[in-house]
């Protein structure tokens, strides 16, 4: 519902608050991976990469999932490149801390 209503937001034209909603929706939900992911999306399309960037980071101190990794990567193989992206992968290998409830020996 949230998703849908921003993206109304953005067909009238009102990208800032498409945002706006996005970010309210990822804060009332915090472990909602598709909000923040489409906060991302909606910041990188507005030309703040840098937002997008402090999107994605939030996500990985607060849940370090394998999918918010994969997510991360490919945001910056797009906006900063082949490094970047494996700067992130790296990361993620030394990462000892997982969402997905699953037992490491």
């Amino acid at each position: 519902m949230w998703v849908d209503f921003a993206a109304y937001e953005r067909g009238t034209g009102a990208s800032d608050a498409a945002a706006k909603v996005l970010a309210s929706a990822s804060a009332a939900l915090p472990r909602c991976l598709s909000l923040h992911f489409a906060l991302a999306d909606s910041e990188e399309g507005r030309g703040n990469a840098e937002a997008a960037e402090r999107v994605y980071e939030g996500l990985l101190e607060r849940c370090p999932s394998a999918l918010v990794y994969i997510q991360y990567q490919r945001f910056l193989r797009r906006t900063s490149g082949t490094q970047a992206a494996r700067d992130v992968f790296r990361q993620a290998r030394r990462s000892k801390r997982h969402c997905s409830g699953a037992v490491h020996a």
